[in-house]
């Protein structure tokens, strides 16, 4: 590579390379690249700055693109609730010469597909927060989104958090409860209960009163009156 790929273009303001063995400048009498921010791969430092016959030098900041670590979705899959995007945002690193930039500007896209396998998955119009609210649209659909991270320099590559293996649930709701007398069972049918076996773990006792013909209340107290 030629200086003068630099010198001829004295508005350039970031380089990136992508190559991981740095190619050599076949000329490092130039100046106009302190006024450049360069841009390398994770982990090349020593190919490209401590290696001085490479003669990248000089620049005004050395840098590696920024990269989102741990993307996961944290949250209740369920109609009406709030899903965020986990993730760490990473432009840490201990190599010498290395400038570290803070995030900003980082863009996010969320989706639903029709199985956990991303069938028909399509982005969700105007779903660009870290933050998504599961709409009725969603019930029985699998979400997911991407990152994007970015700096005021540069921006990083785009990770998926992967599909959520739960289906979007239906806000619980109770269409009708019948009580047996003489079997002593109430049967009680809705949308949205959750599907699990044991005791204590449907129903909040405390939010369900039963009221009699006459008018009379029974407060549930207790998970052990509940089956």
């Amino acid at each position: 590579i030629s200086g003068s790929a630099f010198a001829a273009n004295p508005n350039l303001e970031r380089v990136t390379s992508e190559a991981i063995e740095a190619p050599s400048l076949s000329s490092s009498t130039f100046t106009d690249r302190n006024t450049i921010d360069l841009f390398i791969p994770r982990g090349t430092a020593d190919s490209y700055i401590n290696n001085t016959g490479a003669s990248w030098t000089g620049f005004k900041t050395v840098n590696y693109p920024p990269r989102a670590t741990g993307v996961s979705i944290s949250g209740v899959m369920r109609h009406g609730k709030t899903l965020t995007a986990s993730y760490t945002y990473d432009d840490s690193t201990t190599d010498r010469g290395i400038t570290s930039n803070a995030e900003s500007g980082t863009t996010f896209q969320w989706y639903r597909s029709t199985s956990a396998s991303g069938t028909g998955k399509t982005a969700i119009s105007s779903a660009t927060s870290s933050t998504y609210v599961l709409t009725s649209n969603d019930i029985g659909k699998y979400i997911s989104y991407t990152v994007t991270p970015k700096n005021t320099k540069i921006t990083g590559t785009t990770v998926d958090s992967g599909i959520n293996s739960t289906a979007v649930t239906a806000i619980p709701a109770i269409n009708s409860a019948t009580y047996n007398y003489t079997s002593g069972n109430l049967v009680v049918s809705g949308v949205g209960f959750a599907a699990k076996s044991g005791l204590g773990n449907d129903v909040d006792v405390s939010k369900l009163t039963i009221k009699g013909a006459n008018e009379a209340t029974y407060t549930l107290t207790s998970t052990s009156d509940v089956e």
